[in-house]
Order: structure tokens, then sequence, then C-alpha cells
């Protein structure tokens, strides 16, 4: 893996005991590179510094401790979707009371003639 920032650059040598291992250490090394500098870091046409690499947890945690942060981190995720979703449905519902109200204000217009 090699790392360039800032004019510098570095080669990590990362490998795991198959190629699925492999992977998910060298996702972790990059999230863990690039920590810190998010704010200047972008991919291409993202304007919010978030990379997408994925958050890693020590591998001494217990499992239940695990599992008890994977469902607090699902909970977040479902109260993020349905507050997203009930936004989205405030929105179109008032789009379509905007429209509705200008449809009776057009057919509210006294007829000159």
């Amino acid at each position: 893996m090699e790392w360039v920032h800032s004019g510098k650059r570095e080669l990590f040598e990362l490998w795991g005991i198959d190629s699925m291992q492999a992977l998910q250490l060298a996702l972790r090394a990059a999230g863990d590179l690039v920590n810190g500098d998010e704010e200047d870091l972008r991919w291409v046409g993202s304007d919010d510094g978030h990379l997408g690499f994925p958050r890693t947890y020590p591998e001494f945690l217990p499992k239940a401790l695990l599992r008890k942060l994977e469902r607090m981190i699902d909970r977040e995720i479902a109260a993020h979707a349905r507050k997203s979703a009930a936004e989205r449905s405030r929105a179109q519902q008032s789009a379509a009371e905007r429209k509705q109200s200008r449809a009776r204000a057009g057919r509210s217009k006294p007829i000159s003639g």
C-alpha cells in the first residue's frame, strides 16, 4: 500500500491469511491514515468531507460489547432513516399543498369580458 500526502511518500506492506483479511486490513489502514485529515481530503465530486472508511473496533473487545455497539449503531441509523423519511414526506406534502393552492387561486379569478 502506498500513501502520498503533503509531498511525503510512505510504503506499507499489508498481508493477511487470505485475500479477505488482507482487504479488511488495507481498508482499516487507509481509514487510520486519513484519520484527522478528513477536512483536507475529498472524493471527486464530494464536498462533505466524509471519506466513507468504515470505523473499526479493537479486536480485544468482548463480543458482548461489540454486539451492544452494533445495536446502538443500528438504532441510530434507523432513527435517522425515519427522520429523513418524515422530512421528505412533509416536503412532498407541502409541495402538493402549494400546487393545489395555486390551482384554486387560478380557478377563482374573475372572468372579464
